[in-house]
């Protein structure tokens, strides 16, 4: 959202009144602007140099209680060294305590989109908890920003522009001059008479923010003066229609989500296919973007999103359907689709201390419990977890035998306690409701053709202890993220 301030000559009193505003709106800032802790993100630029100033200013005055800043070399430039030494002799001269980091940039992205990334990065490992990271984007950014964004074709939430603040890390990170033009920045400078770096690249029109913002945007300007208004007032619409989608998704995700813990302690949040169809394309595409973010995981194409509701929870009951797409994967099963990373590899099961390890590359390890001597553990895993194919844990007698993953292993058939009948291993995990993709790695502790247990699946008949008997509890921990 744009601040109230908008369209206002730039003063030290406006300055504090934004500063005032975003604190008003963040649940991490300590309520009043005396107490606050500020880092100002400096690139020694016209902008940042405009926001060390003002900051100064307030610090001197008593306003501001504490105020450093970052400074962060891309190695982009022949000219990055000389503007660390200036960046370092400002903040000498101004009395302000300076931190430097070096990044190298991705050279798989572009150059733009790695350095932005590399910033944060470095942003977000710095913050003290609670603290405030100021950056000097101001009404042109902001403008350009939408453009660029429009550009790509990106959707409601896209077209609101930056944010004037948002949590970053153990802080949070605020744009108090958002609603202030570089005009009106540049005047306060030269007022000032502050002196600033002129990055060489700016000029580059081979970068899309640089086209934008040396051909495209003054154009705008000069046919329409009070563009950034305008553009103002959009995004405000635009953060208005985005909140509205994000309470109907939140309400259809109360509604077609449930909470699953899959074998290995994999917990997922996982969405109802039958019910996902009957919404409208719209409402469908809403949902999953937002069940895929809750995830932490990034938004595919509109293609991938059409492809996940036909061919996965439109396909028949009995088929096993997956999309892919970069290194993520959404499956379903049992009428549920459930999202995730592709799991890696599983490497071969090593055994340590005294058989009461089990360690597997790729696929987590598991953990043997004596169960008198861990008896508040066992009565956690014995809890009723709602569990896809996992019944109340057993007790086992013994856990010397053989460690391999079920894809690695043949055995007999065999029963399961107060079961009737023998089956095979196969059939087991298909009356049990163990997931296809997850049947090949499991770790199978046997005796040769004998199985003993699958850790959180089953105990075979015979290998149990009975009630009250000491024996061992066998629990898998499979890598997190991975389902």
């Amino acid at each position: 959202m744009f601040s109230s301030f908008s369209n206002r000559t730039l003063s030290l009193a406006l300055f504090k009144g934004c500063l005032e505003d975003c604190l008003a709106q963040s649940t991490l800032a300590t309520g009043q602007l005396s107490k606050q802790s500020f880092v100002v993100g400096f690139s020694g630029g016209m902008d940042s140099t405009v926001l060390l100033d003002l900051c100064c200013q307030l610090r001197d005055l008593g306003a501001i209680r504490q105020l450093r800043a970052i400074h962060i070399h891309h190695g982009l430039s022949v000219y990055a060294e000389r503007w660390v030494e200036r960046a370092s002799d400002l903040c000498r001269d101004w009395d302000i305590p300076l931190s430097i980091y070096r990044v190298t940039c991705n050279s798989e992205q572009s150059v733009e989109e790695s350095a932005r990334n590399a910033r944060y990065e470095i942003f977000e490992q710095e913050l003290a908890p609670g603290e405030c990271l100021l950056l000097g984007h101001h009404q042109d950014d902001q403008i350009e920003t939408q453009l660029y964004r429009l550009l790509r074709g990106t959707g409601i939430d896209g077209m609101r522009g930056m944010p004037q603040q948002r949590k970053l890390g153990r802080g949070w990170l605020a744009r108090p001059l958002l609603s202030t033009s570089r005009a009106d920045l540049e005047s306060w400078a030269n007022t000032h008479a502050l002196s600033w770096i002129e990055d060489d690249s700016n000029n580059n029109l081979r970068f899309d923010r640089n086209f934008l913002r040396t051909l495209i945007l003054p154009a705008l300007q000069s046919r329409w003066p009070e563009c950034g208004n305008s553009f103002a007032r959009f995004s405000g619409h635009c953060h208005d229609a985005g909140e509205l989608l994000a309470e109907l998704a939140m309400q259809d995700s109360q509604s077609l989500t449930q909470h699953l813990t899959l074998p290995g302690q994999l917990q997922v949040v996982a969405l109802d296919a039958q019910k996902l169809q009957r919404l409208s394309r719209p409402r469908q595409n809403l949902l999953l973007r937002h069940w895929l973010q809750e995830q932490g995981i990034p938004l595919p194409s509109q293609e991938i999103l059409r492809r996940i509701v036909t061919e996965v929870a439109g396909a028949r009951v009995d088929a096993e359907p997956v999309v892919r797409w970069t290194e993520f994967v959404v499956r379903r099963y049992q009428g549920l689709l459930i999202a995730g990373q592709e799991l890696p590899e599983a490497g071969t099961p090593v055994v340590s201390e005294n058989g009461k390890r089990i360690t597997m590359t790729g696929n987590g390890q598991v953990i043997a419990c004596a169960t008198g001597l861990e008896e508040s553990k066992l009565s956690r895993l014995s809890s009723e977890n709602k569990m896809m194919g996992t019944p109340k844990m057993v007790a086992l007698k013994t856990i010397e035998g053989e460690w391999s993953l079920r894809r690695d292993v043949v055995v007999a058939p065999f029963a399961l306690p107060g079961r009737r009948g023998h089956k095979s291993l196969k059939k087991w995990l298909h009356e049990l409701g163990v997931a296809p993709w997850l049947r090949g790695r499991l770790p199978v502790l046997h005796q040769g053709d004998q199985l003993i247990a699958i850790p959180g699946i089953l105990v075979a008949d015979g290998w149990h202890t009975e009630t009250d008997q000491p024996g061992w509890v066998l629990e898998w921990f499979a890598q997190s993220n991975d389902f």
